[in-house]
């Protein structure tokens, strides 16, 4: 018989880190016996006491958990999620937490790192995410108080100077843009849209549109860099450039779609950039019928596609189009179409052609976007549609989730080789970020079940079409209500843009409610471990709002940091966190290098494990030092036919999964008895 002490460090009351030094953890270590270990033939061993000591500062965070980050109207009611019933444009984020152990210095990390995925990509107003531990001091011992979670916002957009460069204008349609994630198929390169040749003149990008180098007759490209800001930002485009001719029959006649549009791409899981023709790869657009479509779309096969954009085919007056959603929302015939705007001036074809405006000007407040048209050699200009109007027909869609991350896309129709069309990109307030191929925040771009990298979530197509084809986007109206109140800019006590006037949510449960949701099938998601993340994050109601009527933040406890703002939203825990799964999770001992079988039912296979730790120690204890010892050995045979030389012991401390339990700390000691088996 012999009795085998182990040790995972040589410092016994070493309590300090989870790691003892070099390969050797507390939770996984190899012991070399430097008078090797004989092992009779048919032998057994047995765990006499296991000695170790378990951080209760820890998280343990499984599968599927996580919670959902809403950004919008405070209260929404999105009755069961279908489109007729929204009152609502925008739509919960799904943070998915990533599973392992965590202490909670730890998942402080992890959760930044997750927020800041989803909601950086999905939002570009937002500066900043910051998690950090709440002061420690006022727990009476100094222990973890929780997490504070602060969302900032950029501020005004009117300052920012960010701007697509002459590089970054690329054909709307080219060999490498596809129909849709439905399939491979790529346009034919007589549609595409590469006939322009851009320039850079200091800030300005100047594109003019005849290329002699391609074949192609169409003129479309998007500048694919910095998001245009929602906080009163501008983008002023000027047009006309080919009056120079001075005779507009004569050498071709102008004409120009000039506006802005959605991300038509993202990123595969390879790392190639994918554009789409059609919105989001998904959408199939029609066209009204007092929609002018210019001569280059008529015939081809290529979406005349346009989130908003002033639209001038030469012969006809001038128009401001948008994507917006036709029929009823209950139907199956509903869809995306192309459709005019009521204007509250209609720019005559006979003023366009006589150059009396020159420049399209494209102003954003917060969710309302307004157009005018900028008289030529002056500062005046002339209004094309504001938010003056309330009537639906009368104004510009709301800027929602689905189109809040908008781009220069422009087609120039007169493509004359000595007098072509011309535009010049002047002002331009963007985001310094340039999400445009991000994969989104829903799932697009996440691997489908057909393995293909394109496939996304079936979770982003729905809650896409359940936005893009909800009542506000058909006649402006929502549940309940005539008309939907457009969020604007927030402004601070001097009257300064800092943001837009939207609200926070921290959803942990609630989803019953149905307030939030475009899809039901979107909160199930994580539901079943909502109860879960409530309890690690520390907070007592299933949904946080920021409900501070004067909109300053009021964090759950009910203090208000100095430093927040009306931009920035902090949250802070209201109770103690704790994790049920964490320090109250059983752990095993596992011998590895030893030919013993034991089976673990749970994973359906033979394992190495030889004891199971109870959930309580002899003290009663789950978490910090403890002591286990069995009062009964069982032993485990080794299954050896002939005697052995062991010359080192590796030992692991596993879950029921056979994961390392990683919130061990310092020294783990653990005794063994080896014995003739009887």
């Amino acid at each position: 018989m012999s009795l085998v002490v182990t040790s995972s460090s040589r410092k016994e009351l070493d309590r300090s880190s989870k790691a003892s030094g070099g390969l050797d953890q507390p939770h996984s270590y190899q012991n070399h016996l430097r008078s090797p270990l004989h092992v009779e033939v048919d032998s057994e061993v047995a765990v006499v006491s296991v000695k170790c000591n378990r951080d209760t500062d820890s998280v343990t965070v499984v599968e599927n958990q996580g919670m959902f980050l809403y950004w919008g109207d405070q209260s929404p009611e999105n009755d069961g999620g279908e489109p007729a019933a929204r009152d609502d444009i925008n739509a919960p984020l799904q943070i998915v937490f990533t599973p392992g152990e965590y202490s909670f210095q730890n998942m402080v990390t992890m959760l930044k790192t997750v927020i800041d995925d989803a909601l950086l990509k999905a939002y570009g107003e937002v500066a900043t995410v910051v998690v950090t531990e709440v002061d420690r001091t006022i727990t009476l011992l100094g222990t973890f108080a929780g997490f504070n979670i602060a969302f900032t916002q950029r501020g005004n957009g009117k300052a920012f100077t960010d701007k697509p460069n002459a590089v970054d204008m690329f054909p709307y349609i080219d060999a490498t843009t596809r129909f849709s994630y439905e399939n491979d198929d790529t346009y034919e390169s007589s549609v595409f849209s590469d006939n322009f040749v851009a320039s850079q003149s200091i800030t300005n990008v100047n594109v003019v549109g005849n290329n002699a180098s391609t074949t192609s007759t169409i003129c479309d490209f998007i500048g694919k860099d910095h998001p245009l800001s929602l906080t009163e930002s501008q983008a002023v485009i000027y047009f006309n450039g080919s009056s120079a001719s001075g005779v507009v029959g004569t050498f071709g006649k102008d004409g120009y779609t000039i506006g802005l549009v959605r991300s038509q791409g993202t990123t595969d899981d390879l790392g190639d950039k994918v554009d789409f023709g059609d919105p989001g790869g998904i959408h199939v657009l029609g066209y009204d019928e007092d929609v002018d479509i210019p001569t280059d779309y008529e015939d081809a096969e290529i979406p005349f596609f346009w989130d908003v954009a002033f639209n001038w085919k030469n012969g006809a007056d001038g128009q401001v189009i948008q994507m917006n959603c036709c029929g009823d929302s209950s139907d199956e015939g509903v869809g995306q179409v192309m459709a005019p705007v009521t204007l509250k001036n209609t720019p005559k074809n006979a003023s366009l052609e006589a150059k009396y405006w020159d420049r399209v000007i494209f102003d954003i407040d917060g969710e309302v976007l307004s157009i005018s048209l900028g008289i030529s050699a002056s500062t005046g200009t002339t209004i094309l549609v504001d938010d003056s109007n309330t009537a639906f027909g009368s104004r510009i869609k709301p800027l929602g989730i689905t189109c809040n991350q908008l781009y220069p896309k422009i087609s120039i129709h007169n493509h004359n080789a000595s007098y072509p069309g011309d535009v010049s990109l002047r002002t331009y307030n963007g985001l310094p970020t340039s999400p445009y191929y991000d994969k989104n925040y829903w799932g697009y771009g996440s691997v489908g079940t057909d393995g293909n990298p394109l496939a996304p979530d079936p979770l982003y197509i729905e809650t896409y079409d359940t936005i893009d084809s909800c009542n506000i986007y058909i006649d402006g109206t929502m549940d309940g209500t005539p008309l939907y109140p457009y969020k604007t800019g927030l402004k601070n006590g001097s009257g300064a843009f800092i943001g837009i006037n939207y609200k926070w949510s921290l959803i942990m449960g609630g989803e019953e409610d149905g307030l939030y949701w475009g899809p039901q099938e979107q909160p199930y998601r994580l539901s079943d471990n909502f109860s879960d993340t409530q309890s690690a994050l520390g907070f007592t109601d299933k949904i946080v709002k920021q409900s501070d009527p004067d909109g300053v933040i009021v964090i759950p406890n009910g203090s208000t940091p100095a430093s927040d703002t009306l931009a920035r939203v902090t949250y802070q825990s209201d109770t103690i966190p704790n994790d049920d799964k964490g320090t109250g999770t059983s752990m095993f001992v596992r011998l590895k290098n030893l030919g013993l079988t034991s089976f673990n039912a749970n994973m359906g296979s033979i394992s190495n494990i030889i004891y199971g730790c109870p959930r309580f120690d002899a003290q009663g204890n789950t978490g910090g030092r403890l002591y286990f010892e069995p009062a009964e050995r069982v032993y485990v045979k080794l299954n050896n036919a002939n005697s052995l030389i062991v010359n080192s012991l590796d030992i692991d401390i596993v879950d029921v999964n056979e994961k390392e339990v990683k919130d061990l700390l310092g020294n783990t000691l653990i005794t063994l008895h080896f014995r003739k088996s009887k």
